[in-house]
């Protein structure tokens, strides 16, 4: 099992990333993501892998998948 810091995030399964870009973009993809049920985060993975086009490359660590599963279950749970 994966460590977790005190709000409950993997620590170490995989880094946090930083780019730039304009709130004008950040904001009309987080909008979009929503509409769809996505994170942005879900996004931006599932582009990377298709630009790398390597499938054998997982999209985020294995240990993480749990604890998102879960997490998205439960924030869709609390809108409905």
């Amino acid at each position: 099992m994966a460590k977790r810091d005190a709000g409950g995030r993997n620590v170490g399964a995989s880094k946090v990333r930083q780019f730039r870009c304009s709130d004008e973009l950040w904001e009309a993809a987080q909008a979009k993501a929503e509409t769809k049920g996505e994170t942005l985060s879900d996004v931006l993975r599932a582009l990377l892998a298709d630009y790398v086009g390597d499938k054998s490359i997982p999209v985020m660590a294995e240990s993480e998948w749990d604890f998102h599963s879960a997490s998205a279950r439960a924030q869709r749970e609390s809108e409905a």
